[in-house]
């Protein structure tokens, strides 16, 4: 099984600006979105490692759709001067970490996207992770293709759809072409709110059904959602266009191993020259340190074997003030720890027994925990104590 990743680039590096608090070089240039798109792809690469990943943008330029409806986005602000300034620094990131960048004359990148998703999701060997904040894009989510949003941990599914909208991802483009879509300024039918848009697709089905019923004088559409109806047919099927992501857009693809992700050394020279330039410290690695494991250490790790084991080395932690800790995981979920407590290391594997009641108590407890990259190991081990279907929850943070 192969995952791969299609990044809604725009909208991943408007929300890093937002989400990481602005902070600057000692010469004062603003790097904050740059230091969060660095953390986003090494944490991918560490711990998600997907097997292809394709960077996706939109054109900067005219659009069909901007042709269709010249207001289209029309409300949006523009870049704001301290994301625009770091632009250039995000493409130099991508280029020393030789990750390539889509993009389309006349195209965003929602509809490389679908078109990528269609052409992908025919082999049954792809997992397909759509990655954006962007509701357009869930009208694909069905089989092989999910939406997943890495700012809050949490991948769409079709039940989780139907949640967010009320509709199955079938009829997304429907539901926002009643609605409309503010934040790409789709008018959808004037004072249709998402229960009256929910109401006509679950009667009708989409929106030409939902007129083949008005043009039929079904008894179900009456008085002022008649009139509404009629009146805004035109804008509704505007809208529906606007909503609609093509799936057959002709690009000039590099050879698949352009986007191999898991297996390539996303740190190289080069990177780490960008890092000193821009003084991300945190980010560069310490070769100079070698690293050891419990082999080379003379350590012969415990197997915790069931709860019995776990509740022996419970009590033995309790005499410690500190503790190191190392996540296991596969597939998104936390599969089981390594731990050094005092000098004897243990490895604890939560397929055999819940680790559950184990983590709380640590966690509880005013022991210290050592570790590498900290705050990543500590969403794991949160997520698996809430249960979370993802490695963690939206309240646990971001993955920086």
């Amino acid at each position: 099984m192969r995952n791969i990743y299609l990044i809604d680039g725009y909208n991943l590096i408007y929300r890093l600006f937002y989400a990481i608090p602005p902070f600057t070089t000692k010469a004062g240039e603003p790097v904050n979105a740059v230091f969060g798109m660095a953390k986003s792809l090494m944490g991918m690469h560490q711990y998600e490692k997907p097997d292809l990943l394709y960077f996706i943008m939109d054109y900067k330029g005219k659009t069909f759709r901007e042709e269709l409806y010249p207001a289209y986005k029309g409300t949006r602000d523009r870049m704001p001067d301290d994301l625009k300034s770091q632009e250039p620094k995000i493409f130099e990131l991508l280029k020393a970490m030789e990750i390539p960048v889509l993009e389309k004359e006349g195209f965003e990148a929602d509809d490389i996207i679908g078109t990528l998703a269609t052409t992908l999701r025919k082999d049954p060997n792809n997992q397909i992770y759509i990655i954006s904040g962007d509701k357009d894009l869930y009208q694909f989510i069905g089989g092989n293709v999910m939406v997943y949003d890495t700012m809050k941990r949490k991948i769409a599914y079709r039940d989780e759809t139907i949640e967010k909208f009320g509709v199955p991802p079938e009829r997304v483009v429907d539901y926002l072409s009643i609605t409309g879509d503010s934040s790409d300024n789709i008018p959808g039918i004037a004072w249709f709110w998402p229960k009256k848009a929910q109401a006509l697709i679950g009667e009708f089905g989409s929106l030409e059904q939902i007129y083949e019923a008005l043009d039929q004088d079904h008894p179900s559409i009456t008085g002022k959602t008649k009139t509404t109806l009629m009146e805004q047919r035109e804008v509704a099927f505007l809208s529906k266009k606007l909503a609609s992501i093509p799936t057959d857009v002709p690009m000039d693809m590099l050879p698949e191993a352009s986007y191999i992700f898991r297996e390539r050394s996303l740190i190289n020279p080069e990177v780490r020259q960008l890092f000193r330039t821009l003084e991300f410290k945190s980010l560069i690695p310490e070769d100079d340190v070698p690293l050891k494991d419990f082999a080379s250490l003379g350590i012969k790790p415990i197997h915790i074997a069931d709860l019995t084991e776990l509740d022996k080395l419970t009590q033995e932690i309790q005499k410690q003030t500190s503790c190191s800790i190392g996540t296991i995981s596969s597939d998104y979920r936390l599969t089981g720890i390594s731990m050094l407590v005092g000098e004897q290391s243990y490895i604890l594997d939560f397929s055999k027994y819940s680790g559950k009641v184990f983590l709380e108590t640590l966690l509880s407890s005013d022991i210290e925990i050592i570790g590498y990259d900290l705050k990543e190991e500590l969403k794991l081990l949160y997520g698996y104590i809430k249960n979370s279907s993802q490695w963690g929850e939206e309240q646990i943070g971001l993955i920086f």
